[in-house]
């Protein structure tokens, strides 16, 4: 027999092991401290996610996320509600209003000059905003209704993109709004010209143009080119286009920040409407007649030929009189409801369709 060699452990007082002799020196356990600590669970097996930029991530999904987003939004109910509903609550009945609060400190006003300027300047702006001819390019939008569609851009692109054109009209003010389809800003990228996403910017990532995707309706981007760029700031430093999203530093585009929970959404509404189909089956019934005899070709198979061919009742009378019977025992109450007297040996019953509906509803 093999000699075996027993293990030396030292404990404390307490009789905790303390560490193992090893070839006569101690080794003491070591100690971890680390977040994966459990990175050998089967759980994080197949998780094994890229560590990259957010801009990154954004250019991967943008297009996809955003079309599922915006198919979400028109075929189902309640993400459709839910976005209406945030636009109500956000926006109002009458849209934003301005507050024009200056420091009179700053400009060495007195009260009375401070409020008058306020009522001026909001005054004004009412005056602009509310009228689609002074304030919308395609003059058909207040600002109330163009910041509507802003938000409903962000739920669906996670951004929102408008040019400020001044066009001069019979009204007083030449600049206007226009409101574009987000996914019109094109996905061109160029790392040698800094252009991400459509998004030209300087060497310290402050936008400097915008490509924009042409389009026929587009008079003010009218050109044979496929797709123009149109700078952030005129030469005169005013802005040219507007671009909001909310993002991560080095982010260009925004994305839709309902892209966490597509697939949640996707899943719902083909639960619900297995679910509501289930509910329908349900409600239709199916009515058999159990009886004791075959059918008319089962009999005869069990008759022989000479049996066949003789004058003795066949099946045929038997279904007869079982036809005759129901034709004159029909006790009719009106409507849907009647109760019928069956055939002797014969059972009527009622079936359905026998599914979880009750788990199935607790997942709504």
């Amino acid at each position: 027999m093999a000699n075996v060699t027993k293990p030396r452990l030292r404990v404390n007082t307490r009789g905790a092991v303390v560490g193992t002799y090893v070839e006569g020196e101690l080794v003491r356990p070591s100690h971890q401290s680390g977040y994966m600590r459990g990175n050998a669970s089967p759980f994080f097996f197949d998780w094994n996610p890229a560590l990259r930029d957010q801009r990154d991530d954004v250019f991967v999904s943008y297009q996809q996320a955003a079309a599922r987003a915006i198919d979400a939004i028109h075929n189902s109910g309640w993400i459709s509600g839910a976005v209406e509903q945030a636009v109500s609550a956000t926006v109002g009945a009458g849209g934003l209003r301005l507050a024009a609060r200056p420091n009179p400190q700053r400009l060495g006003w007195d009260a009375e000059k401070t409020n008058n300027w306020s009522e001026i300047v909001e005054g004004r702006w009412k005056e602009w905003s509310e009228r689609p001819f002074e304030c919308d390019a395609a003059g058909k939008s207040s600002i109330a209704q163009q910041t509507e569609n802003v938000l409903r851009a962000y739920f669906s692109h996670g951004e929102a993109l408008a040019l400020l054109p001044f066009i001069n009209r019979a009204g007083r003010r030449g600049t206007k709004v226009q409101l574009l389809p987000p996914h019109r800003l094109t996905q061109d990228t160029n790392l040698a010209t800094r252009m991400f996403q459509g998004v030209s910017i300087d060497s310290y990532g402050m936008p400097v143009s915008y490509r924009i995707r042409n389009h026929k309706d587009d008079f003010f981007l009218a050109s044979y080119s496929p797709w123009v760029d149109v700078r952030a700031r005129d030469a005169a430093g005013r802005p040219q286009v507007i671009h909001l999203f909310e993002g991560r530093e080095g982010q260009m585009r925004g994305i839709t920040p309902m892209a966490p929970a597509l697939q949640t959404v996707r899943q719902y509404d083909q639960l619900s409407d297995a679910t509501l189909q289930t509910a329908l089956i349900q409600a239709i019934f199916a009515a058999t007649i159990t009886s004791e005899g075959p059918t008319q070709q089962v009999l005869e198979a069990l008759q022989s030929e000479e049996e066949q061919h003789t004058d003795a009742p066949s099946i045929g009378t038997l279904l007869g009189a079982q036809a005759a019977w129901y034709q004159n025992t029909k006790i009719d109450l009106g409507g849907a409801s009647r109760i019928a007297h069956l055939f002797p040996g014969n059972k009527l019953e009622f079936l359905r369709s026998e599914q979880p509906f009750g788990a199935a509803e607790r997942h709504l």
